[in-house]
């Protein structure tokens, strides 16, 4: 079994910047906060990133599909694989209108036909962990947000940006992610009856949790992405690159 680190700067940047393009100018240095390297440093301990890793630094976070997808061809990473998401952003396709075509023309079909380059072409840094799941690479996932977090795991599934379409059963409190479809009924009924439809095409279901940075522990990575997501980002976010790429990725950037 392999497991992915998957790191977003903006984690590491407070206030968090929603719904902006992938293209839009940097935030002002002036109106954020940024964790110290010595705080990120600790952080990466606990997770247990204590060795270099293959991987990749990325700009924008939608080409850890790309890195991943390498990876699995290139035999460093088998399928499926753990993901360990630490972020600002979930990235599970909430609220972005391509949600409709990934489930009434990819998940229409049984994971096994899915071709990467049909699902790729759908995913953008808002979404591509959504993706990375329709193509059945992911075994489980862990999401490492910003907090304060509710106290309760079931609250906190609650209040993802995740479609209760895409949990299993079509609710929060199942703990897992499962895709699945009917083909040929539109996208919105299939989300409007999530709690009731006899579903034709269902993939396996994915745990998921929800931690904040003093929660998590310590895992054996075999494979690191770094998103710069500069639209994200203050640029004083990039006085942590070193850290995080510079010691820890032993393959190259791209």
């Amino acid at each position: 079994m392999s497991t992915v680190l998957d790191i977003d700067l903006d984690f590491f940047a407070r206030p968090t910047v929603h719904d902006v393009p992938e293209a839009a100018p940097r935030p002002d240095d002036a109106l954020f906060s940024v964790w110290s390297a010595d705080a990120a440093a600790d952080l990466l301990r606990r997770l247990g990133l204590t060795r270099p890793v293959p991987g990749r630094l990325c700009t924008h976070h939608y080409e850890a599909l790309w890195a991943w997808n390498a990876a699995v061809y290139q035999g460093v990473l088998d399928v499926p694989f753990d993901v360990v998401h630490v972020d600002a952003h979930e990235d599970l396709g909430y609220g972005d209108p391509l949600w409709r075509r990934l489930q009434e023309e990819a998940l229409a079909r049984p994971v096994e036909e899915r071709r990467f380059e049909e699902v790729a072409a759908l995913a953008h840094s808002g979404n591509y962990l959504l993706c990375a799941l329709a193509l059945g690479w992911v075994r489980e996932l862990t999401l490492v947000l910003p907090g304060p977090l509710a106290a309760d795991s079931t609250r906190r599934l609650r209040e993802l940006n995740a479609h209760p379409l895409h949990f299993r059963h079509g609710r929060e409190a199942s703990g897992a992610l499962q895709l699945k479809a009917v083909p040929g009924m539109p996208a919105d009924e299939q989300a409007r009856r999530c709690r009731k439809l006899a579903w034709t095409v269902e993939d396996s279901p994915v745990p998921v949790r929800v931690l904040d940075a003093h929660e998590v522990t310590a895992a054996t990575f075999d494979f690191l992405t770094v998103a710069r997501s500069p639209a994200f980002c203050p640029p004083k976010t990039d006085q942590l690159l070193p850290l995080l790429c510079e010691n820890l990725i032993s393959s190259a950037h791209g």
